[in-house]
């Protein structure tokens, strides 16, 4: 993934947010395909997160936690309330590929659920970007799938864009 498309791409959702009454505190890259909080299973009596959700969610922490460190540990206030704007970026299955189908985003209509995406990712961002969810006044979400050119046979990004602005209120 070249850098500048990635620019391309956050410039583009910029201009999609409406920004009055808005400060922008932290943007959040997390590449990698999108995945979901799962229902913990219980096993002997105990609580038990599926591994795939636990192994994506360290890794998430880790990457928020470098962004966090270069970014000079911004975190929200906890009088602060927030909107939370998150773009999903998945790989296409082989039947989007075609000359037919568009090269830009398709929005993604199939598992896994944006409610559980939002989970996981407000679960990471929990006492690293911000004090507690419940700071969160407004979540705004989209899951694409990710551009694609059929020439190079080549993807665009594939993971998670997640902005954080602070409301004035």
């Amino acid at each position: 993934m070249e850098n500048q498309e990635l620019k391309h791409i956050i410039k583009t959702i910029e201009n999609l947010m409406i920004e009055d009454n808005k400060m922008k505190i932290a943007e959040y890259i997390i590449p990698g395909p999108p995945v979901s909080m799962a229902r913990p299973r219980f096993w002997n009596g105990r609580a038990v997160t599926a591994k795939k959700s636990r192994d994506y969610k360290r890794l998430a922490e880790k990457l928020i936690k470098l962004q966090l460190k270069n970014a000079g540990n911004i975190k929200a206030e906890e009088d602060h309330v927030l909107h939370v704007d998150i773009q999903y970026f998945f790989p296409r299955p082989k039947s989007l590929k075609r000359k037919k189908d568009s090269q830009e985003y398709i929005p993604h209509f199939k598992k896994p659920d944006l409610d559980n995406l939002i989970k996981m990712t407000n679960d990471i961002l929990s006492d690293l970007a911000f004090h507690d969810d419940r700071q969160i006044f407004k979540i705004t979400s989209q899951k694409f799938y990710t551009t694609y050119d059929y020439q190079t046979k080549k993807e665009g990004f594939i993971g998670s864009i997640i902005k954080i602005w602070v409301l004035e209120c």
